[in-house]
């Protein structure tokens, strides 16, 4: 049994997607006393649309004044206004004290052992496809270590992977964005800002804004919305350098022709 713990916070977005795709079930740890937190939302909200069934795991059943039935209560109506499906809201739930170390189905009744918790994973979640073919492997998040180098954390979806295999690396180019930004943009629209009269310095704003660079605000937007900021950081880069070659053969292409 592999266990991911994920951030909780919405800060993080990106980083909970990705490890969720990890993941064949979830559980929803719980406190006994608090109920769902606010983060507690966001979390469940990303698993419940990925398809994920949760365990629910009401925890600190030993504090004074908790609360585990109504505790419940609010994990339920929390997953109803998340739209889960009725299979999702058929969740098991399992009471316990992580700190005197058990787990059982009656948190008025303690077991010795967190023997429950564990039965209860392999019981309600769903084992992983094995899908035979070229290996393939989504890279959810990297690490470093001075005794190891680099380290790439993810999930093999296809196939199986060896040491000393040989590997190919997919993913997203910075170079195509740049290149549809810096050329494709200008070569479709200018030929009809030609059409429909544009000369001189209309012309020449016109290319300015359709081959001008991506701005920085692009990295900004992408970590904010829980994307790819590295990637977009490169696109960025990228289409600045290149935008410095491009409009200036944009505009030796436009005064050859005698429309600047």
């Amino acid at each position: 049994i592999n266990i991911i713990d994920t951030p909780g916070h919405a800060d993080f977005g990106g980083e909970v997607e990705r490890v969720l795709n990890m993941a064949d079930g979830c559980i929803l740890l719980v406190d006994a006393f608090e109920g769902p937190m606010p983060q507690t939302r966001f979390v469940l909200q990303k698993a419940l649309q990925i398809g994920l069934k949760p365990i629910v795991v009401v925890n600190k059943v030993d504090k004074p004044n908790c609360r585990p039935e109504e505790v419940y209560e609010m994990v339920f109506d929390l997953m109803f206004s998340l739209n889960a499906t009725e299979d999702q809201l058929d969740f098991p739930v399992l009471y316990g004290s992580a700190k005197n170390n058990w787990m059982g189905e009656d948190w008025k009744t303690p077991t010795d052992s967190i023997t429950p918790l564990l039965d209860a994973i392999v019981k309600y979640i769903p084992a992983p496809h094995q899908l035979e073919g070229t290996p393939q492997m989504l890279i959810t998040s990297l690490d470093y270590s001075s005794y190891t180098g680099r380290i790439a954390v993810g999930r093999v979806h296809r196939g199986t992977i060896s040491e000393g295999m040989n590997i190919t690396l997919a993913g997203d180019k910075p170079g195509a964005a740049s290149a549809i930004k810096l050329v494709v943009l200008p070569a479709l629209f200018l030929p009809v800002a030609v059409r429909l009269g544009f000369r001189n310095e209309q012309l020449m704003a016109i290319l300015i804004m359709l081959g001008s660079p991506s701005t920085p605000s692009g990295y900004i937007m992408a970590k904010q919305m829980g994307n790819d900021g590295v990637l977009a950081n490169g696109i960025v880069v990228l289409t600045t350098l290149l935008a410095a070659v491009t409009i200036t053969g944009w505009i030796f292409l436009l005064r050859t022709l005698g429309l600047l």
